[in-house]
C-alpha cells in the first residue's frame, strides 16, 4: 500500500514507520519464496522422471531437417498475419485521431470479427481460412484501446491497480485456447470450437457500446 507523504510523517511520529516498512518488503519477499519452493519441487520430480532414450544419428537428422522445414513454412504464414496487424494499428489510430470515437470503432470491429468468426465457422475451406485470417486486422485495435477506456477517468492509487489487473487479464487467451481444445475434442468439430472467441468479441463489443452510451 502506498502512503501519501502526510501519512508517512503521522507514522514517523507514531514510531510505526519502520514496521511499515518491513511489512511491505516482506510482502514482495513472500511471493518470491513460494516461487522457489515450486521450482525446488519442480526440480526434485524431475529429478525422478525417466526421460526417453535418445534417437539415432540418422534418426535425430530426419527430425531435425523436419522441423526446420515446419518452423520456415510456419514464419511464411505467419508474416502476412502480423504484416496485416501493424498496418491495421496505423489504419485504425488514424482514423481514431481524426474521424471516429475509440469506442465506436472498436465496437464496430468487434461486430465484424464475429461475422468473419461466423462465415469461417460456417464455410470453412479457403473462405473460412480467409475470413479467420481478416480478424488479425479487426482484433490488433482492441487490447490498448480496452487498455486505455478501462482507466480512463481513474484516481492516481486506481489506476495502479486496475493497470497491473488490466495486464493480468492478458492471461484470459491462456485460458480460452485449451478451453477452445476441450470445445472441439468434445463437439469433433474444430471451425464450432471458433465460437469461443466469437462471444469473446461479443462481450468487447458490449463493452465498447456501455462506454459510447456513457459518454453521450
Amino acid at each position: 500500500i502506498e502512503l501519501n507523504e502526510h501519512e508517512i510523517n503521522q507514522r514517523k511520529l507514531n514510531g510505526t514507520y519502520e514496521r511499515y516498512l518491513k511489512q511491505e518488503t516482506l510482502r514482495v519477499i513472500y511471493p518470491y519464496f513460494v516461487l522457489s519452493g515450486i521450482s525446488l519441487i519442480w526440480a526434485i520430480i524431475i529429478g525422478f522422471v525417466k526421460f526417453p532414450t535418445l534417437q539415432t544419428t540418422k534418426q535425430a537428422t530426419v527430425t531435425t531437417n523436419s522441423e526446420e522445414s515446419n518452423n520456415t513454412n510456419n514464419k511464411k504464414l505467419c508474416r502476412p498475419y502480423f504484416f496485416l496487424s501493424v498496418l491495421a494499428q496505423f489504419i485504425s489510430a488514424y482514423l481514431m485521431q481524426h474521424w471516429i470515437k475509440a469506442q465506436l470503432l472498436m465496437g464496430i470491429y468487434s461486430i465484424i470479427n464475429m461475422v468473419l468468426l461466423a462465415i469461417a465457422i460456417l464455410a470453412r475451406g479457403w473462405v473460412g481460412l480467409i475470413s479467420l485470417f481478416c480478424t488479425s486486422f479487426f482484433m490488433s485495435l482492441m487490447f490498448p484501446t480496452i487498455f486505455a477506456l478501462g482507466l480512463k477517468d481513474l484516481g492516481e492509487k486506481q489506476t495502479k491497480l486496475a493497470g497491473s489487473l488490466l495486464v493480468m487479464a492478458i492471461v484470459g487467451g491462456a485460458v480460452l485456447t485449451p478451453f477452445m481444445g476441450f470445445m472441439s475434442e468434445l463437439i469433433k468439430s474444430l471451425a464450432v470450437a471458433y465460437f469461443v472467441p466469437l462471444l469473446a468479441y461479443g462481450f468487447v463489443a458490449l463493452f465498447s457500446f456501455i462506454n459510447l452510451l456513457k459518454i453521450n
